[in-house]
């Protein structure tokens, strides 16, 4: 990268290039994959809607606007809680730049205003917007899909003793996390919200209650975005590891993002 930058931008021009064409004609990007690894086209058409290729503009977006950074240090967080990394980067703005990225951009903005006339279509995809519409998707679909990990929730979500109704502290650390959910892809990625209580008292009650907050939860979430959710409530039947199940400890919301769609 520091000998020969030019190197390095006329293979990335030429790799967007190559994802643009992809964009327009989804068989091209098929044989691709098909050919590089080897496989069916079936495999690989497989593989093609299970992942998400950028065209330059999304990946421009993406490192301009502090998304790559912000999705970076959460992956590094999910590590360090693992064990596997010490602690988040402090310099993770550094580790890309979208220097390379401009002929790339400069050449898709250019075709972008002949092409906005004649196939508005692709030019949404070509911006990063989605034209496909909502798949519906089944509550059973959601509750069986794959977790892929739990959403940080940056504060604590508390209810009125003994009541489904959230503090206001509570509304407004959702409404925060509302902003995170947003970025994932709903095509791909739907909300399990599971509602979790101590052990004290009666279980069909305690059951009721988690179900309830739940509800409560996944309806302060939902509003205006276009993500699948659903609610669970666990009541005590998941109290936290090491934990007395008696503590208040286990009286917790866990928001779990799955897999859907692939």
């Amino acid at each position: 990268m520091a000998n020969n930058p030019e190197a390095v931008t006329e293979f990335i021009s030429a790799y967007y290039q190559s994802i643009d064409s992809g964009l327009q004609d989804s068989s091209l990007l098929i044989h691709q994959i098909a050919i590089d690894g080897k496989m069916e086209p079936q495999e690989a058409k497989t593989i093609r809607n299970g992942i998400q290729f950028f065209s330059s503009l999304e990946a421009q977006k993406w490192m301009t606007t502090g998304i790559l950074q912000q999705r970076i240090e959460a992956v590094a967080a999910i590590l360090a809680l693992a064990g596997k990394i010490e602690d988040i980067p402090a310099d993770s703005d550094t580790l890309f730049t979208a220097e390379y990225l401009k002929p790339a951009v400069e050449r898709t903005n250019r075709l972008l205003k002949t092409i906005s006339a004649d196939n508005p279509e692709l030019a949404q995809k070509l911006q990063g917007v989605s034209t496909a519409p909502k798949k519906s998707v089944s509550s059973a679909e959601v509750a069986a899909a794959k977790p892929i990990g739990n959403l940080t929730v940056r504060g604590e979500v508390h209810f009125q003793t003994g009541s489904a109704h959230l503090t206001q502290e509570s509304k407004e650390v959702l409404a925060k996390l509302k902003t995170e959910i947003a970025e994932f892809n709903p095509e791909n990625i739907a909300i399990k919200v599971q509602g979790h209580t101590s052990k004290t008292g009666n279980a069909q009650v305690n059951q009721q209650l988690s179900q309830q907050r739940a509800e409560v939860v996944v309806k302060q979430l939902q509003d205006n975005l276009p993500h699948n959710f659903i609610s669970e409530g666990l009541g005590f039947s998941e109290p936290l590891p090491k934990i007395d199940p008696t503590s208040p400890l286990n009286q917790r919301t866990v928001i779990r993002l799955v897999r859907i769609g692939s």
